[in-house]
């Protein structure tokens, strides 16, 4: 086994992002920040914006693509290859740029991170004097095993099958909900429509359970709901106590800055706490339609019109169902919930799918990035 010195192998010097990139200026250079590396690069489309002067002053780390960067503010130590349509992105202060050339040997450093080795590393060099920073220096001189090309180039086959399967879900899923987005819309605007308040479809769940009884996987709060829609992850901790119970087709949404539109079609049950509202349709079988409904960005931007408090605005539950739609008569609901239900059916299948796969992957990497493997018992 080599030891690597992570600051040797970069072609850039390891560096912070853009430190005050101000509000999104249309026409401005998209930045990559910490919930964008959590939710995943996907589009261009989900990033803020800086003035192309704050891109020009910190063009060091302006991307070309392939780069790793990882959080080193709040929340540290996720990381993300740069895809190669980002090129010409740039990074926020809480990020920094880790600039691989070799695409192999970015791949294995990458994982490296991401294994509960390179977490421990990471999480005991951690200042925590005011908020948790991971220092550039300690990235620099981070530790990297290594264990002979042959060896890394079956490792980073094997993880990069199951990222590329868990990323071919991804693209399904989104090709999935503008199917759904498509139908509802063809469907309002097909029938003679009528005037409702999220009221007359839908009710808050007041049910409790106790977490004593949820796990990481259904247990659902604020910080494991994803931006943009994207649904959710698993919890990162369990606090103790009662909070609202949750069943399968319930749709939660995160009432703290509701912006971030946060949204989940529950698909177990669980619980959710206090800061995420539950919502269940009034008819068992029209909650696919309810669910399509909520999801517009219609929807969200009416709930921060009445919501409360600056620095972390709060929805208004009162408003929120005082919110009005107009929708078709209810004798034609039976057929577009039948359609969307099934594309809801899809979508939960794609995301059990892709759990499992990175269940598998992340017992499979401390074994791998360990070399307790034998390059015999590798298989690609």
């Amino acid at each position: 086994m080599e030891e690597l010195i992570l600051g040797e192998l970069t072609e850039r010097k390891i560096g912070y992002g853009i430190v005050q990139p101000g509000e999104s200026t249309i026409g401005g250079v998209p930045v990559i920040k910490v919930n964008n590396i959590i939710s995943g690069l996907k589009s261009i489309q989900d990033l803020d914006t800086t003035h192309p002067e704050n891109d020009q002053k910190y063009r060091k780390t302006r991307l070309n693509g392939g780069e790793i960067i990882i959080s080193v503010v709040g929340t540290i130590g996720k990381t993300a290859i740069v895809p190669m349509d980002f090129k010409g992105c740039n990074l926020v202060r809480a990020t920094a740029l880790i600039d691989i050339k070799d695409p192999i040997l970015s791949r294995w450093v990458k994982y490296y991170i991401d294994s509960p080795k390179g977490q421990s590393y990471i999480n005991g060099n951690l200042n925590t004097t005011v908020q948790p920073t991971l220092n550039i220096k300690s990235l620099v001189e981070m530790p990297i095993p290594f264990y002979g090309r042959e060896y890394a180039e079956k490792v980073v086959a094997i993880l990069s099958k199951i990222d590329d399967k868990i990323e071919n879900n991804r693209k399904i899923n989104d090709n999935l909900e503008q199917q759904a987005s498509s139908l509802l819309s063809d469907w309002i605007s097909t029938y003679p429509c009528r005037t409702y308040k999220l009221s007359d479809i839908g009710k808050y769940v007041s049910d409790k359970c106790d977490t004593g009884d949820l796990t990481s996987q259904n247990y659902i709060s604020t910080e494991n709901m994803l931006p943009n829609k994207k649904g959710i992850v698993g919890a990162s901790n369990i606090p103790t106590g009662k909070v609202t119970c949750f069943k399968v087709d319930d749709i939660l949404i995160a009432n703290i800055r509701p912006y971030f539109q946060k949204i989940w079609k529950a698909d177990i049950s669980g619980g959710c706490s206090t800061d995420v509202l539950c919502i269940r349709s009034c008819v068992e079988s029209h909650s696919p339609i309810l669910y399509w409904i909520l999801h517009q960005d219609a929807f969200f931007e009416y709930v921060m019109t009445g919501a409360k408090g600056c620095k972390m605005p709060r929805g208004d539950k009162q408003h929120i169902m005082n919110w009005t739609i107009d929708l078709p008569e209810p004798e034609y609901w039976a057929d577009i919930a039948t359609q969307l239900g099934a594309v809801d059916q899809r979508l939960a299948y794609n995301r059990v799918e892709s759990i499992n796969l990175s269940n598998l992957r992340d017992t499979l990497l401390p074994k791998l990035m360990s070399g307790e493997l034998e390059l015999n018992e590798i298989d690609c």
